[in-house]
């Protein structure tokens, strides 16, 4: 069977990883990457005929758009395309036939990847689109219960598990209180020393990692700039916006709400057409019998995401 990769930053060494023991049962495999960097680290551990690379210099090859895909819908809920629409349309429609002739001429069955970006989508809409690839995407994702296990999610919505659970789990098994990866990550970094901070900001906001024909890369100094910026004054004003403390509900008719961190997939890509949080808490609020309580709860990642006008609106109500 020939298996793909969709190589994502620092999850394709671990995707690297697991390649290398299918490769060993028997596997051919194969790789989509739309960072220089990574495609050159790729082609240093596989045949270059492996690797297909669709950064932004496939503009240049003006490929036809070979389906229809929602092209709109792509560029809206993706992170880095939203803020670069002024070619966001073109990449997208010029990348559809290299990745369906990789796929074809490969006769790869299995495409392995995430579906946060816009070009893994649209590779999942590819796969699902043409019965004749005889071709599948699998999203690859971790779950909290059971603890330290994979899911293989076949739907963008994640709703539908490719392979039923029932064998991976042993009927012994007992939830653990753990703390999520990312609640761990932001505790280290709230430790981490002022030089510490300033080098990642550094690099986050003015270096290019990679190259600037990586699409998931927002090239324009002055816009990460500009977002910088503004998450450092929202949380900065966030200290200022009223909270109450969880004894102040108890006894009382309430609706808990907990915000999602944004741009995030589950809530941009999943959850699209709906991603309005805002617009989704007043209308909670208005289902609310007379005398409930909407309490609204944000995420501990995503303060400095919304403004101090965000929480006072919704406070108005």
């Amino acid at each position: 069977m020939q298996i793909c990769f969709m190589a994502n930053y620092k999850t394709t060494f671990f995707f690297n990883e697991l390649a290398k023991k299918l490769e060993i049962d028997g596997y051919t495999v194969f790789w989509t990457t739309v960072n220089n960097s990574l495609y050159n680290y790729l082609c240093s551990k596989y045949p270059k005929e492996r690797v297909l690379l669709i950064n932004k210099e496939c503009i240049a090859e003006k490929n036809i758009q070979i389906g229809e895909f929602k092209i709109n819908e792509l560029i809206f809920q993706d992170r880095s395309l939203k803020h670069q629409q002024e070619w966001a349309s073109e990449y997208l429609m010029a990348i559809q036939k290299p990745i369906y002739s990789f796929i074809a001429s490969n006769q790869i069955h299995l495409v392995l990847g995430e579906l946060t970006w816009a070009h893994e989508i649209l590779t999942h809409r590819i796969c699902s689109s043409f019965k004749e690839l005889n071709c599948i995407y699998l999203k690859m994702h971790t779950i909290r219960m059971p603890y330290e296990r994979f899911a293989f999610f076949c739907d963008e919505f994640e709703s539908k598990i490719y392979a039923p659970l029932d064998n991976a789990i042993d009927n012994n098994y007992k939830l653990l209180l753990k703390k999520p990866t990312y609640q761990i990550l932001l505790e280290k970094k709230d430790k981490s020393s002022k030089k510490e901070k300033k080098a990642t900001l550094y690099n986050k906001y003015t270096k290019i990692i990679g190259d600037d024909n990586d699409p998931t890369i927002i090239v324009n100094k002055f816009e990460r700039f500009k977002i910088h910026k503004k998450i450092k004054l929202n949380k900065f004003t966030y200290k200022y916006i009223k909270k109450i403390p969880l004894k102040e509900l108890e006894g009382k008719n309430f609706c808990f709400m907990p915000l999602h961190k944004q741009p995030e997939s589950s809530i941009d890509g999943n959850g699209r057409y709906y991603e309005d949080q805002f617009t989704n808490a007043i209308n909670i609020w208005r289902l609310l019998p007379n005398g409930w309580i909407l309490a609204i709860k944000e995420h501990k990642t995503a303060i400095g995401d919304r403004s101090y006008f965000f929480y006072k609106k919704l406070q108005s109500f």
